[in-house]
């Protein structure tokens, strides 16, 4: 018995394990911020993700608004990620994406991992489309808090959306891998 159970051992040494053998799954806790203006949704998801780490929620929208530089064209992905680092402090990074032709499972993966399970912090991604809860073509940040999946292509997302409970009732969502890639082409990570 000892031999076979070496032997085995020895295998999965050689010839590694197999990368969709294990599901991997993390949610961090979140409060949801409901945007308290239609362009409020970039300070909203900045609460959010300040949620996460326990900093920064007594802030009002309008405050970091402010800070964000946001009008009512929006806010940037740029000052988002700025803020975070002030606020929370570790250096957060934003990525944007010019192109419609991003659909990278396998970096929306590995920025996801790297930030929600390795470091405890939330994404916030900046989208564009027609998102679930809209009726028409958007640019919008959530807050990305949790994935759950064996592999990069078949990873959910956990988001927290700041339109919940103003233009919609969808405050929680999740998307799978493909299309959450698809809303950020175009868009922006924060992570």
């Amino acid at each position: 018995m000892k031999k076979i159970i070496i032997s085995l051992m020895v295998a999965l040494l050689i010839f590694g394990i197999p990368k969709t053998a294990f599901a991997e799954s993390k949610k961090l806790p979140i409060t949801q911020y409901t945007q308290e203006t239609g362009y409020y949704c970039g300070p909203a998801a900045l609460k959010s993700a300040l949620s996460t780490v326990g900093r920064g929620t007594w802030y009002s929208q309008g405050t970091l608004a402010s800070w964000l530089g946001t009008t009512a064209d929006g806010s940037s992905g740029t000052r988002i990620a700025q803020e975070l680092t002030n606020l929370a402090g570790k250096g957060w990074y934003a990525a944007t994406f010019p192109s419609i032709n991003y659909r990278d499972v396998d970096d929306l993966w590995t920025r996801a991992r790297g930030s929600i399970k390795y470091q405890s912090r939330p994404m916030v991604a900046g989208v564009y489309g027609k998102f679930p809860g809209f009726n028409s073509t958007i640019r919008h940040f959530v807050t990305i808090y949790g994935f759950s999946g064996t592999t990069a292509s078949n990873m959910r997302y956990y988001y927290a959306d700041p339109a919940g409970g103003r233009n919609h009732n969808i405050k929680y969502g999740e998307l799978s891998a493909s299309d959450l890639a698809y809303f950020i082409a175009d868009g922006s990570i924060i992570w």
